[in-house]
């Protein structure tokens, strides 16, 4: 007979891979964005207000997308309806298990720096929107050089 730690182990191992495999239920209602437990985030690490949405194509609002498609890929600008939602300093939404899946993200009194996954950087209007994927999340940062916040996105 097995040691019961390994028992454990089995069977935490197996539900792991059932959650990553989205077999296990995602979270709140606002998970049909999400893949599994994978969701878009944002987290607003500085002192101006940030704006996100978690549902770009519907809503009240308009947002002007940079880059519609995702990444990093500036593939024409486009407005879309969207639900916008502040983020003060110090919060998060979405990412990881939260089971919110964060669309885009601006901030609607400064323009902003936009780097992914450490390739360049692209300077954006205050008001323009950057789309971020279902496996991306974004950590906004004051950044003295640029002196205007600075954005690292991470993920596929």
């Amino acid at each position: 007979m097995a040691p019961r730690s390994s028992t454990v182990a089995k069977v935490s191992g197996v539900a792991l891979a059932a959650l990553l495999a989205g077999v296990l239920p995602a979270g709140p209602a606002h998970a049909e964005g999400c893949a599994g437990s994978l969701c878009g985030g944002v987290r607003n690490e500085q002192t101006k207000l940030m704006s996100y949405t978690i549902d770009l194509g519907t809503g009240p609002h308009r947002c002007r997308v940079w880059n519609p498609d995702g990444g990093d890929n500036a593939s024409g600008d486009r407005i879309l309806a969207c639900d916008q939602r502040p983020l003060s300093q110090d919060q998060q939404e979405g990412g990881y298990g939260s089971g919110v899946d964060v669309d885009a993200f601006t901030f609607p009194d400064t323009g902003y720096h936009v780097s992914f996954n450490g390739r360049g950087q692209t300077y954006h209007e205050r008001g323009y929107w950057t789309k971020i994927k279902t496996t991306q999340f974004a950590v906004c940062k004051k950044f003295d050089a640029y002196k205007t916040p600075y954005c690292e996105i991470s993920g596929l």
